[in-house]
């Protein structure tokens, strides 16, 4: 921490200074990882911590920040096409015939949901955590002249994946691919860190008892863990639970990600 009564946690780039933050404290309060999320999120939660009768604050940061940050980043994913355009390939080589609605978690610029509609699916619905993410994916995925039966086609829900979900799920009547990545891997977006939101994710989904039989799922960013032999069986074991048909599987995208895809 650069200052132990004062911990910046501006929502625009509070997940990126999270891990240095999660090993501070760890070392001050001699605590696990697993402790040092409890506290974190405690201290978010309220606005400080109290330690050996020290008050330990967390500055908020005005919202404007969080807009203007969020704007330039996706600004500066747009100029990058890329990867919109590798994961419509990975989504035609994935996607089968009877599986007509992508259903997305964490919608950033919009372009996964774009690759989809590219990809053939027939509708998207797609959840973002981040108000001004939705605001700039609406003009990608509304306002596009080639594509103007997209406004109709395409759904985006502000909220949490966990809450808005099983909403979803209710309403939806076709077979699916479900494309999880509302989890924070970088960049100035909103919302835990892969490693604690990804189960709380899954576990929401297996809640629901949605029937998978015919349905997909793939997660992003799962690079980031493919060393972590422990997070990794977590995983499948959660997607074995959800979809017991399923075959749980790494792919390794042109785009340098890697997907865990139940099929």
């Amino acid at each position: 921490m650069k200052n132990l009564k004062e911990i910046d946690t501006n929502q625009k780039d509070r997940y990126k200074s999270d891990r240095d933050t999660l090993k501070d404290l760890m070392s001050m309060f001699k605590c696990d990882q697993s402790r040092a999320q409890e506290i974190l999120e405690e201290g978010q939660k309220q606005g400080y911590i109290t330690h050996e009768g020290e008050t330990i604050e967390w500055i908020i940061h005005e919202d404007t920040e969080i807009k203007e940050e969020s704007v330039a980043y996706l600004e500066s994913l747009e100029k990058e096409s890329s990867w919109c355009d590798f994961f419509t390939q990975d989504l035609i080589k994935i996607k089968k015939p009877h599986q007509k609605a992508f259903i997305e978690t964490g919608t950033a610029s919009g372009f996964s949901a774009k690759a989809a509609m590219r990809a053939g699916f027939s509708s998207v619905d797609t959840v973002e955590l981040n108000k001004y993410f939705c605001e700039y994916a609406a003009k990608v995925l509304w306002e596009d002249p080639d594509h103007p039966d997209w406004k109709d086609k395409v759904t985006i829900r502000q909220g949490s994946s966990v809450d808005v979900l099983p909403v979803i799920f209710q309403e939806n009547t076709e077979p699916f691919v479900l494309w999880l990545d509302a989890h924070w891997s970088g960049g100035p977006h909103i919302g835990e860190n892969m490693g604690s939101y990804l189960p709380k994710e899954l576990a929401a989904v297996a809640k629901c008892n949605v029937d998978f039989t015919d349905c997909s799922i793939l997660i992003d960013d799962m690079n980031h863990f493919i060393n972590d032999k422990g997070f990794l069986d977590l995983i499948t074991i959660l997607l074995n639970i959800i979809k017991p048909n399923g075959k749980v599987g790494l792919y390794d995208s042109p785009s340098g990600h890697t997907f865990m895809i139940s099929q």
